[in-house]
């Protein structure tokens, strides 16, 4: 006991001691008045609190205190019997349920028959969720007297919580009846309305209690949560500032006004009441649900599984609890423990929508569609109108390729809600899947009128339209969508297949020495070279090219320059703070300059040379993409190892803050990209080697988000003290696991896009006049967009780039890639580089790595140089792919094509896939229906011979012969001869079957 306490009750005996009569005089006259007020009041908190201050106790435990004494005394003077109904009730009043039992116990013991005894223990039992008990009092004191209107409340409160609705109206309608201005009553039939959803109900009964007591905390608060679930949230937050006006402690005012705020996604507001909430009943189940749902809404789910975890100990079986972390887990992608949630939840509510559309949702992320469609279907059958289990489930019978029935459930949504965007976007985008443009860019453009800046809609119209060969129409759309996009990938590849076609029409109209200065000025606008000139210039530049041309030409090319100049126009606007031109897509480069310099003491490398690295690239960045940083190590969680490979080691990590995006002038702040995954990649012996490493990274910096893998950063691994390099992350892995795993599942487009993508990178390499000198299979990687849905290729690993003309007598990597002047001892080229292209041609065509069946030893130097190649079939390679692969492959490195020309053809024969007339497609159609088509057979695996090394490693072989070429058919039969050789030894290979 507290001495501040000791002292009240010292304090108050002495009271007592000295004036006995007054007190009992002021407790006999309420005492007399209980039964009465218990009628006219209901509530026994209320009536705890009217008494505490009208008999002048400091707090409800002083009034205690004095009737324990009283009662200990025995006073004949006294009434005892109501003297242990107000201790009971205070009891209840402070939470001390079982103390309140046992005086009402008492109560009875006297007076067996007590009706107020009888209704206080059965509202006990009601607290302490002994329903069945509870009734049985309530029952009996009904007996007793019928027209009690406390009585039917509280019986009608318990048949609430039991869902027994028609029970809880019966008993709450006959208080009224006997009571009807009992304003307890009215809030609790309108708090029983709200909870029905019949707000307009609730309402009436609310407002009534008001008019009765303007100043009812319990009336405010709830007709606050009413109006919140009528979205009226101004009212609603007027409601709850006066309720808690009246009681700044009120739980239910906090926990709906902090509702009220998530709602209004006013996050930290709606923390703020929650916290305060559970600082006055720490485990309030209510509260914590809120929070919980809270933090999930302002994604913050690890902070929401505290909440649900810590509230479902508490309550095990709370549904709601179940599938909010359940949706948790989901959006954590964590889809095993949110399935296990949704169907426990499930189990104890089997008709609850909202979890089965969540976990509708979640079989879906994992491709379980069919479940998927059971989950909605229930959940319509439900309730038929459900807006959102009618969208997911027409996005289900688009992921299984039923369009007809996805446009069953668009069609009635669009009916419930006729500018329902997502609906128009996805009924869009089944009617472009059915080829029903028409009706496709109809709702696309509906969906445009009412938002006009959604690059995600622009984008799918402009795909129509490129469909539709309106490619001027497409550009402009997504050219608008770059302005805000100007990170997506798949948006650039598709400007860039339609400037390749404008690009391919023009090579009809010229020749090539005339073309190749065009395409160079066209390219600029295209940002090949990275060109920074403003669109005034770039007419201006081909303006300079017009004396190269006939009028006829100048007048052919003159609608295709146009569209060309409108769609590259990079008008970032103007900077908010400074008013110049921004050079990035919401980037001034002086300011985030002077913004980043005035940061430079918060960090440092403890290396001068990185810091000063990272500085000068962060002073001179024209964008976003240009930005490094220097990352501390803790930054970084989820470490794991990946691969070792010729120069270092990588790893896989989730980057917590992500790399910069824009600067936020209203919270004055960086915007991120947070919660990325990043490979790390250390290089050997780098903390003694700094500027090499520094080489490395700054010939990466120069391609970033150009097909070449991005970098954000460095950080130092605390471990090894290596520096590492923070990169993007690849998620499908390196081309080489891509064949391996997926081979059969690769397409004609598919194989083009990995050779084009590469092409594409290595063309920019060699425009910087660099080489890229280490170029193989498990230097290129993929990731994957929109699930699976699309691939996009990159090139990596620059630890060997080095500028033209640049000589090392030392030879480093993969030995079946390397030129053969190269291993001859002759000089690095960008042709050296071509060859190594022409290598990966063959893998990727075939599935197969190169000589992956013989030992990569000396001998196989000797057998390159002598003109042996990868093993290729006519049977299963287009004769246009073979010739570009011996083309890449000739022994002399000057006949080799440019990677520039290697990806305008690779294009051109990528438009050409899709014209049955072309000579391209008429090659493919030949061999895939020809007998002899090889088909990748998953199930017998491909043994590579234990001295095959496929990472980079020195190379020193003397003596080589000069370089010579090789028929097909003869390379082809010594590789047969090779690998029946090696065969014998043990080996096996072919995992492959032929068709019968």
């Amino acid at each position: 006991m507290s001495p501040k306490f000791m002292f009240s009750c010292k304090k108050i005996k002495n009271l007592f001691l000295n004036d006995d009569r007054g007190i009992i005089k002021k407790l006999n006259k309420k005492l007399n008045k209980l039964e009465e007020d218990l009628n006219e009041i209901f509530w026994l908190d209320k009536i705890v609190s009217n008494y505490t201050k009208s008999l002048k106790f400091k707090n409800p435990e002083d009034m205690l205190f004095c009737l324990n004494n009283l009662i200990e005394k025995n006073s004949k003077n006294i009434n005892n019997i109501n003297a242990l109904l107000l201790k009971g009730m205070i009891h209840y009043s402070l939470y001390s349920y079982n103390d309140a039992l046992d005086d009402f116990n008492r109560t009875l013991s006297i007076s067996p028959n007590n009706v107020s005894a009888i209704i206080c223990r059965g509202i006990v039992y009601k607290a302490l969720k002994q329903y069945d008990k509870s009734l049985i009092d309530l029952d009996k004191s009904l007996e007793i007297a019928s027209d009690s209107a406390v009585a039917l409340t509280y019986r009608g409160a318990t048949y609430k919580i039991l869902r027994k609705y028609n029970e809880t109206f019966s008993d709450i309608n006959k208080s009224l009846e006997i009571k009807p201005d009992a304003t307890f009553v009215l809030i609790y039939r309108g708090e029983t309305y709200r909870m029905l959803k019949k707000y307009d109900e609730a309402l009436l009964d609310l407002n009534r209690s008001l008019e009765l007591e303007p100043d009812n905390d319990k009336a405010l608060s709830i007709r606050g949560a009413t109006y919140n679930n009528l979205k009226k949230y101004d009212d609603a937050l007027s409601d709850f500032n006066e309720s808690l006006r009246i009681d700044p402690n009120d739980t239910f005012a906090l926990n709906f006004r902090g509702e009220t705020y998530r709602m209004l996604k006013k996050y930290d507001k709606a923390i703020l009441d929650f916290n305060r909430s559970l600082e006055l009943e720490p485990n309030n189940i209510l509260t914590l649900y809120f929070r919980g749902e809270t933090y999930r809404m302002s994604n913050k789910y690890y902070e929401a599984l505290l909440d649900f975890n810590r509230l479902l100990v508490l309550e095990p079986n709370n549904k709601e609890a179940l599938s909010s972390r359940g949706e948790t887990y989901r959006m954590l992608k964590k889809y095993d423990e949110a399935l296990l949630d949704l169907n426990r939840s499930l189990e104890l509510e089997p008709n609850d929508t909202f979890t089965l559309y969540v976990r509708g949702i979640t079989y879906g992320m994992l491709n379980k569609y069919d479940e998927a469609l059971l989950d909605h279907n229930r959940s319509l059958e439900l309730e038929p109108n459900d807006t959102f289990a009618l969208y997911v489930r027409g996005i289900t019978y688009g992921m299984l390729n039923k369009y007809d029935e996805a446009l069953l459930d668009f069609n009635r949504l669009l009916e419930l809600e006729p500018n329902n965007k997502e609906a128009l976007n996805s009924r869009g985008e089944a009617y472009r899947m059915l080829k029903k443009y028409d009706e496709a860019l109809l709702d696309l453009n509906r969906s445009l009128e009412l938002e006009p800046n959604d690059t995600f809609v622009l984008y799918a119209r402009g795909i129509i339209y490129k469909t539709l060969k309106k490619y001027d129409k497409a550009l402009l759309d997504f050219n608008r969508s770059l302005k805000t996009r100007p990170d997506d990938i798949r948006l650039l590849k598709d400007r860039e297949e339609i400037y390749q076609v404008m690009r391919s029409n023009l090579d009809d109209i010229w020749e090539e020495n005339e073309m190749d200065d065009i395409i160079e000025k066209v390219e600029r606008i295209n940002s090949i070279e990275g060109d920074e000139t403003s669109t005034s210039n770039r007419v201006n530049i081909l303006a300079e090219d017009q004396d190269i041309m006939t009028n006829k030409k100048l007048k052919e090319f003159d609608e295709v320059r146009n569209s060309l100049v409108d769609c590259a126009n990079d008008d970032y606007g103007n900077c908010e703070e400074c008013q110049k031109p921004n050079t990035g897509v919401k980037w001034c480069r002086s300011c985030n300059a002077k913004r980043l310099q005035s940061e430079f003491y918060k960090w440092t490398s403890e290396n001068a040379d990185i810091d000063n690295f990272i500085q000068q690239i962060q002073l001179k960045a024209n964008s976003h993409k240009e930005v490094i940083e220097w990352i501390p190590f803790y930054r970084f969680k989820d470490v794991s190892y990946v691969k070792k490979g010729g120069f270092g080691t990588i790893f896989r990590s989730r980057w917590t803050d992500g790399y910069i995006r824009q600067w936020d002038n209203k919270n004055n702040e960086w915007i991120r990209y947070s919660e990325i995954d990043v490979a790390l990649k250390s290089l050997d012996n780098s903390a003694q080697n700094v500027m090499e490493f520094l080489q490395v990274v700054g010939n990466q910096l120069k391609f970033r988000d150009k097909w070449v893998i991005a970098i954000y950063g460095i950080t130092k691994n605390p471990e090894t003290n290596d520096y590492m390099m923070v990169m993007q992350y690849a998620n499908i892995g390196s081309i080489r696991k891509l064949l391996n795993m997926k081979f059969k599942e690769l397409d004609w487009k598919e194989k083009l896009d990995i050779l084009r993508s590469v092409a594409y990178g290595l063309a920019l390499i060699h425009k910087e006049g660099l080489m890229h000198k280490d170029f193989h299979s498990g230097n290129f990687v993929g990731t994957s967009l929109f699930g699976n849905f699309k691939h996009e290729y990159y090139i990596t690993d620059f630890g060997l780039c080095r500028p033209i003309g640049f000589h090392n007598s030392k030879i480093y990597g993969v030995l079946p890639y390397v030129a053969p002047e190269v291993l001859r001892g002759g000089n690095y080229t960008q042709a050296s580089d071509i060859y190594s292209f022409g290598i990966t041609m063959t893998e990727v065509l075939t599935s197969y790595p190169p000589y992956y069946n013989i030992p990569h030893k000396e001998r196989l130097a000797v057998y390159i140089c002598q003109g042996l190649r990868p093993k290729i079939s006519r049977s299963e390679v287009p004769q246009l792919l073979l010739d570009m692969v011996n083309r890449c492959l000739d022994a002399e490195p000057q006949k080799r094509p440019s990677a520039k020309k290697l990806y305008r053809i690779l294009q051109k024969y990528n438009i050409d896939r899709k014209d049955l007339e072309s000579e391209f497609s008429k090659q493919i159609n030949t061999i895939e229906n020809s007998k002899e088509f090889p088909i990748y057979d998953p199930t017998k695996p491909m043994a590579t011979h234990s001295k095959a090394i496929y990472t980079s490693r020195k190379l020193d072989y003397k003596y080589l012969s000069k370089p010579v070429n090789m028929m097909l058919e003869a390379s082809n039969a010594i590789n047969d001869e090779l690998e029946a050789k090696y065969s014998r030894n043990g080996f096996r290979s072919c995992f492959r079957i032929v068709k019968s």
